[in-house]
């Protein structure tokens, strides 16, 4: 994960790990509150900055990771089952030829977003948002939060017929 890595060699950069604040913007804003909800990032940054985002978005987790996963891997002809045989195909491919591949047809969601690990140790979100939040399972940190006003708009402009679909 870069934020142990960014922990780990601030002080190399002049930084200080006792005062690394995440800052985020729109998905980035998401990603950077899954933090606040990570027992793998506890203790590792002091406050969050988020815009235009928000952890709770339909769009900042991936609900079906595994047919996400079989989908991809039917994309670049790999076989879906045994699970480890899908894995070890897709692991073939440069990171390019995935992102090309995993590309959506809708135009209107993300190719990737967060997927909830479950409610074991060592995982990087354990459950929803919503639950955790219900549940006061994050770190309490200080939070400055805004938005971009018509961010979106640029967005939209690139895959404006999908919009105007997605309208209708």
């Amino acid at each position: 994960m870069s934020l142990d890595w960014v922990y780990q060699h601030i002080r190399h950069f002049g930084g200080d790990p006792s005062r690394i604040t995440l800052v985020g913007n729109s998905a980035g804003a998401a990603s950077v509150l899954f933090h606040t909800f990570s027992d793998l990032s506890k203790g590792k940054f002091v406050g969050v900055t988020v815009q235009s985002g928000c952890s709770g978005a339909p769009w900042a987790i991936q609900h079906s990771p595994k047919k996400h996963a079989e989908d991809l891997a039917t994309k670049l002809g790999c076989p879906t089952f045994p699970t480890s045989d899908m894995v070890e195909c897709i692991r073939n491919f440069t990171p390019e030829t995935i992102m090309k591949k995993a590309k959506l047809e809708d135009g209107l969601s993300l190719a990737y977003a967060t997927v909830i690990d479950g409610k074991y140790g060592g995982k990087f979100l354990m459950d929803h948002p919503e639950a955790l939040i219900r549940s006061r399972y994050f770190q309490p940190v200080p939070v400055l939060t805004g938005f971009t006003k018509d961010e979106v708009t640029i967005w939209f402009t690139k895959c404006e017929h999908q919009f105007i679909n997605f309208l209708r």
